[in-house]
């Protein structure tokens, strides 16, 4: 406590001043010792903790405040006639200071910003550039210091040199950091900018120079450089922030980076001449970027910039503000039909052309899935709003169906490339575009999807579960409008969700697709024949299974519809249930599934039995030999033991799951996961 009492008596000036210039009372300032001494005593720990420090600090925050306040209420002496004016601020100050020392907390960044942003809110420059020199020297590869000593360089220091050589040597140790090449373009245009307003104000332009010799027609900088009249006009043309930008993207050869340079040079308050020429620039960057690396969505990225740049400045919208987000609508309705149909045409021409492109094999679904994906955004964009031309959405949907042709073509030809994987899913954006335009003609849509389907073959699994989808759906919706009865509509509808399971099959890379198709027709089922319609299609699934080599991706999804189904249905779940589970040895339930059978099982309030679920794990116990499984299976099952309030069983399953198991590693596997379930 001597280290307590040694602060106590260092604040004695200055709570004497508080008394004397009747800023506080006698009982506040004994208040105040009071809480003083309440966050000493935490600070003189053996580790003391960050939140100790900010509480304290934010203590003497909030007395600077009510400090001012009062001040200003009684009028009392101010500034240079005041001793009190700055004690609480110095005290804030030290206790960073104090906090810093500690080699822990001074590893921590955020507690340098905090000192920082303390010190530009009491206006302390000299402080704060201080504080910056130590944390740049702490934390040599953090970004965010390095933003924070450009920005005070530049706008304290008026010193655009400093903050271009700070943001450079940031940089150099973090070439990739999107946030610091952000800074460094904002900073150059900012430095034209104010370049030029300097220069148009000492009346240097091009007009007054004329006829005038070389050396009146030179300007001298900052730093002592000479400027030619030429030089001066690719300054203020932006040739140094194209430079910037030419760097950073051989830095960071991403789409995304360019799209965020293209959001800034977009809200910049610049002139509208300059922020038009680098946004130019910065698209012809677009093509030249590496392609063999980009991951799907960077590539899907690069196509969204380049197919909607026809459409000008005003109509972009970042990708940032969502993945659907392609062009400002309202921006559309401005432009004139002509000037509207060229930029659609242009933007056909690039997406046609960007979609032939081949794509390396090892990621060719997921970038041709983006790509197809943000093409057909586009055209269901323009034929969604009911206030552009008629016309225009009969060209989108037009040129949609030659490229699907064209691409059906190429494939039957057996030529390489993404369309097996991406044109089916631009048949069934087609085919909702067709429903768009085709004022409830159902019967339009239906003929187009059987053709559709038909066409199908050559495609993916994924692709043709994505075709299969759209039929479905449109299949479902003739049929509401079909004047048959209830039984013929469910039967034809049953026909043709068989057909779709048999051409899709159950296998591919698109688990989620395939699924949905073989799911598409459970939730239409009664609820008393929902669990028969799985079991059914389960033995369906497995049935493929037998004519394939590849993975069954369809099986793990209908067993986890099943048991959800079954266990979430009030009254299905019985021992007759489990017993019939349990003979469904085909089934080749493994332990992931059985994790997921035990998760539903403890979130489901009714209609679950504990005890036909213990008999459902034994039963499955008593038949498996798989080491690893039994591991991931007993401590599953010991989890929803817990998480249902079956404490002593889930210890006797521990039990009897150790006396089973024959390594060692899977015994303490078990034991660490029941000892992290039982606690402390």
């Amino acid at each position: 406590m001597e280290r307590v009492q040694f602060q106590e008596e260092q604040m004695l000036p200055e709570l004497k001043s508080f008394l004397d210039e009747a800023v506080f009372t006698q009982k506040e300032i004994k208040a105040i010792l009071i809480q003083r001494r309440h966050y000493e005593s935490a600070l003189i720990r053996r580790i003391s903790r960050k939140s100790d420090y900010l509480r304290y600090i934010d203590y003497e925050m909030s007395l600077e405040k009510l400090r001012k306040a009062r001040v200003q209420r009684l009028q009392l002496a101010r500034g240079k006639d005041s001793q009190t004016e700055f004690v609480l601020v110095r005290r804030q100050f030290a206790l960073f200071e104090r906090a810093l020392k500690r080699p822990k907390l001074a590893a921590d960044v955020s507690m340098w910003i905090q000192y920082i942003q303390l010190a530009q809110k009491e206006g302390a420059r000299t402080l704060v550039g201080r504080i910056v020199a130590r944390a740049l020297s702490r934390h040599p590869n953090n970004a965010s210091v390095y933003i924070i000593a450009s920005s005070h360089a530049l706008d304290e220091q008026q010193s655009p040199t400093a903050a271009r050589t700070l943001l450079q040597r940031g940089l150099r140790l973090n070439k990739d950091n999107l946030e610091l090449w952000k800074a460094y373009v904002s900073m150059e245009i900012g430095f034209v900018v104010t370049t030029g307003r300097r220069w148009g104000i000492l009346g240097i332009s091009e007009d007054n120079q004329k006829g005038k010799e070389k050396q009146s027609a030179d300007v001298v900088m900052d730093d002592g450089e000479e400027l030619s009249s030429e030089a001066r006009r690719e300054i203020l043309d932006g040739a140094i922030v194209r430079s910037v930008i030419a760097a950073a993207a051989e830095a960071r050869p991403l789409p995304s980076l360019l799209c965020e340079l293209i959001t800034l040079v977009q809200n910049y308050p610049a002139p509208q001449q300059l922020r038009e020429s680098l946004v130019d620039y910065l698209y012809t960057l677009l093509p030249s970027l590496p392609t063999c690396n980009l991951s799907p969505s960077e590539t899907a990225l690069a196509l969204k910039l380049l197919a909607t740049r026809p459409f000008g400045l005003a109509a972009f919208v970042s990708p940032s503000l969502g993945p659907n987000s392609l062009l400002e609508v309202s921006a559309l309705h401005n432009l004139t039909p002509r000037v509207l149909l060229d930029s659609v045409s242009q933007s056909v021409r690039i997406f046609h052309d960007r979609l032939r492109i081949k794509i390396p094999k090892s990621r060719r679904t997921d970038t041709a899935e983006e790509s197809a994906r943000v093409y057909a955004e586009f055209v269901k964009l323009f034929c969604r709003d009911p206030e552009f031309d008629t016309s225009l959405k009969d060209y989108l949907s037009a040129s949609l169906r030659v490229f699907i042709q064209d691409a059906l073509t190429r494939m039957n030809e057996k030529e390489e490339g993404w369309c097996k994987f991406g044109v089916g899913l631009l048949m069934a954006a087609h085919l909702e575009v067709l429903e768009l335009l085709g004022n409830g003609d159902e019967a339009v849509v239906a003929k187009a999807s059987r053709k559709y389907c038909k066409s199908a073959g050559v495609l993916a699994p994924e692709g043709r579960a994505a075709v299969w989808l759209a039929r479905l759906d449109v299949e479902k919706k003739q049929a509401a409008l079909s004047e048959a009865t209830t039984e013929k509509k469910r039967r034809g509808i049953d026909d043709v969700w068989r057909e779709a399971r048999e051409v899709v099959g159950v296998a591919g890379e698109d688990d989620e697709r395939i699924s949905r198709v073989w799911l598409w027709g459970v939730s239409d089922s009664e609820d008393s024949d929902r669990a028969r319609v799985l079991e059914d299609l389960i033995i369906e699934s497995k049935l493929f299974s037998a004519r394939i080599t590849q993975k069954n991706v369809v099986h793990p999804r209908l067993l986890e519809a099943y048991l959800r189904t079954a266990l979430c249905t009030k009254g299905l779940v019985d021992v007759q249930w489990v017993q019939r589970w349990l003979r469904r040895s085909e089934w080749s339930v493994d332990a992931e599934t059985w994790k997921k059978l035990f998760s539903i099982a403890a979130s489901t309030k009714e209609g679950v039995r504990v005890d036909a679920v213990k008999e459902l794990y034994y039963g499955w116990l008593d038949s498996t030999s798989s080491s690893r499984e039994t591991v991931e299976t007993i401590i599953a099952f010991v989890e929803y033991l817990v998480a249902a309030g079956e404490t002593l069983d889930a210890a006797r399953v521990v039990q009897d799951g150790l006396g089973r198991l024959a390594t060692e590693p899977a015994r303490e596997a078990v034991e660490a996961a029941w000892a992290r379930l039982r606690g402390p």
